[in-house]
C-alpha cells in the first residue's frame, strides 16, 4: 500500500507539472508600448508629430521615450526623452561631460557647437547644441532639468525632478525652427501629492494687479506682449522664372533728304529746251556769235 501511495503521488505531481508547463511566454522586461495619448510630454502645435511611446515604470518614477516624426538622412530617431524621478529612482546631475557623450550618441557625424547663451522657457532654464550634417541637415540636441529650488525643498515637499532631452534633425528646418520646439512643448504629467512635486511653490500674483497706474489691456490692444510663433513653418516655395527675351528696339526712320546714288538716273528731273552757249561763242557786245 505504501508503494502504491508513492507511485500515485508521483503520477499526480507529474500531471500537475505538465499542466503548469503549457509553453506560455512571459515578457520579463518592464518596458512597454503605450498609446500616444499617454505621453507625458507633447510637442507644440504644428509638430513634429508623435509616432510612438515606450514607457518604463519604477516605484516612484517613470521613463518615457517619445518617438517623433523624422525627415532626415542623419542616423537616429527624433525623440523626446522624459524622466520623472521620485524617491526610489536614482538620477545623475547634468554635467558637461555627460551632455557631450549624449550629443555624440544622438547626433553621429554631425559637427555641432553648444550655445553659450542663457535660455529659459516656461519650465525654467535649458541648454542646447546645434549643427549641420554632411548632407546639409540641421540638427539640435537640447536638455532641461526641472527641480524645485533649495528654499522650496524639504524632507516632505518638492523632492521630485523631471529631466527632458530633445533630439531633432530635419532636412528643411532651420535651427531657429528646431529651437522653437523647446519653447512650445507641454508637460502633461505630474507626481501625485506634494512630496515629489518638482515645480516648487506657486508664484505669487503680479504686483501690478489692482494697483493704480498699471493698465491691463485685452488681447489685440496696445501693451499686449507679442508671443513668437512656435512649431515648424511651412517650407518656402521658390518659383523658377524663365528669363524673358530682350525687347526689340524700335527702328527709327532716317531724318533728312534722300540723296540718290550717282549711278541712278534722277527720276524727278525733266528735259529743258534752254541751250547754254560756250564762252568762246559770246562776242564783245554780248551777242551770241555763230560757232
Amino acid at each position: 500500500m505504501g508503494s502504491l501511495r508513492i507511485i500515485s503521488t508521483a503520477l499526480g505531481l507529474a500531471v500537475l507539472a505538465s499542466c503548469a508547463a503549457n509553453g506560455t511566454i512571459q515578457n520579463l522586461g518592464s518596458v512597454r508600448s503605450i498609446s500616444n495619448d499617454e505621453a507625458l510630454v507633447f510637442p507644440p502645435p504644428g509638430g513634429p508629430a508623435i509616432v510612438s511611446v515606450l514607457e518604463e515604470r519604477f516605484r516612484n518614477g517613470v521613463d518615457q521615450d517619445i518617438a517623433l516624426f523624422t525627415s532626415s538622412t542623419v542616423p537616429g530617431q527624433n525623440s523626446f526623452n522624459v524622466k520623472f524621478v521620485g524617491g526610489s529612482a536614482g538620477f545623475s546631475t547634468i554635467t558637461q561631460g555627460s551632455i557631450s557623450r549624449e550629443i555624440r550618441r544622438a547626433l553621429p557625424g554631425v559637427s555641432y557647437s553648444v550655445s553659450p547663451f542663457y535660455l529659459q522657457n516656461t519650465y525654467g532654464p535649458f541648454g542646447y547644441a546645434s549643427g549641420s550634417s554632411g548632407t546639409g541637415d540641421t540638427c539640435m540636441y537640447a536638455w532641461q532639468q526641472i527641480r524645485a529650488g533649495e528654499v522650496d525643498r524639504s524632507t516632505l515637499r518638492h523632492n521630485g525632478m523631471i529631466q527632458i532631452r530633445l533630439r531633432l534633425c530635419d532636412a528643411r528646418a532651420s535651427s531657429q525652427q528646431l529651437l522653437s520646439v523647446m519653447y512650445g512643448y507641454t508637460i502633461a504629467g505630474t507626481f501625485s501629492g506634494i512630496t515629489f512635486q518638482p515645480f516648487g511653490a506657486a508664484p505669487t500674483a503680479d504686483d501690478a494687479l489692482g494697483r493704480p497706474g498699471e493698465p491691463v489691456y485685452p488681447d489685440g490692444m496696445m501693451g499686449q506682449r507679442q508671443i513668437p510663433p512656435i512649431g515648424y513653418n511651412p517650407a518656402t516655395i521658390t518659383v523658377a522664372r524663365r528669363p524673358s527675351p530682350p525687347e526689340a528696339r524700335p527702328v527709327v526712320a532716317p531724318i533728312g533728304p534722300i540723296v540718290p546714288l550717282p549711278d541712278a538716273a534722277p527720276q524727278s528731273m525733266k528735259s529743258s529746251n534752254i541751250t547754254v552757249p560756250m564762252p568762246n561763242c559770246v562776242g564783245p557786245t554780248g551777242e551770241t556769235q555763230a560757232c
